[in-house]
């Protein structure tokens, strides 16, 4: 029709003047050019030696003491955060929701609304206050509600993944950190995990010394040499690109920095990703 024809239109030219008032003013030099070119289209392939930490943590047996004085030192990382347990009704009819709602705020019980509709009172069991309701969904009005959330609230009805609910709180549970007996375990997943990863940090360190300590063209030949004789995984990439994913290293960014930089027959600093630590040299390119 002419009339939407022509806002269209005068939407479509408003864009365009806004991102001529925005780009207008912009200049990209030769140099900036060439660098795009190279990021997108250069590929490398490098030599690595990896001090991965989960190699290491079948080597660690924490004993109790030392479990213990972990705990101590490291007791906020086992601190719980709020957690509910709500009851609730599951609807399929947003307006029932709503009506049921409004009778349970004017004081009537869930058990008497449950039981005149045909529906079995539910509950979610401890979750913490911004995590998904168990066997539900994540809900961020839920979320919002319980931060002020008392024992006994009804809350106001909520719709997730298409069904309706109405929840009340039965357990408010405040931040707390559990005794150590009740989390040993997962103390001792946390210290085996900080060890090993301080043990892999160590084990790269002293093997980059070593290196270092070569004759700068010979640093790569070294490196190979080195890590074998240290017990680290040494192995190359295959050709990569930046911004793509390296099979048992994760996202290439970091290798793609260090590589692009390298002269032939030298090393990179220490590498440290979440998978763990790697020292590279250049392969191809």
């Amino acid at each position: 029709k002419p009339r939407m024809f022509e806002e269209l239109t005068r939407q479509d030219i408003a864009i365009r003047k806004l991102a001529d008032s925005v780009t207008r003013d912009i200049k990209v030099n030769d140099d900036e050019i060439r660098e795009a070119y190279r990021k997108e289209n250069e590929q490398l392939s490098l030599y690595y030696a990896a001090a991965i930490p989960a190699d290491f943590a079948s080597s660690l047996t924490p004993q109790d003491q030392e479990l213990e004085d972990y705990f101590k030192g490291h007791s906020a990382d086992f601190k719980k955060p709020l957690s509910f347990n709500l009851e609730y009704i599951a609807l399929d009819s947003a307006a029932q929701a709503q009506s049921l709602g409004e009778r349970l705020t004017d004081g009537e019980m869930l058990e008497a609304v449950a039981k005149e509709a045909g529906i079995a009172i539910k509950e979610t069991g401890l979750f913490e206050q911004n995590a998904s309701l168990p066997g539900i969904g994540w809900s961020p009005e839920i979320s919002r509600a319980l931060q002020s959330a008392y024992v006994k609230q009804v809350l106001d009805p909520v719709e997730i993944e298409k069904k309706s609910y109405i929840f009340r709180v039965k357990e408010r549970k405040e931040p707390y950190t559990p005794e150590f007996k009740d989390i040993i375990d997962a103390v001792r997943a946390s210290m085996t995990k900080a060890e090993s990863r301080k043990l892999a940090k160590d084990k790269i360190d002293a093997l980059l010394a070593k290196v270092k300590a070569s004759d700068n063209s010979a640093q790569a030949a070294s490196l190979a040499k080195f890590s074998q004789a240290a017990g680290l995984k040494y192995t190359s990439t295959p050709l990569f690109s930046a911004g793509s994913y390296i099979e048992g290293v994760g996202s290439s960014d970091a290798f793609f920095a260090a590589g692009a930089k390298l002269a032939e027959g030298a090393v990179s600093d220490v590498l440290e990703l979440s998978s763990g630590f790697y020292i590279v040299s250049l392969k191809d390119k």
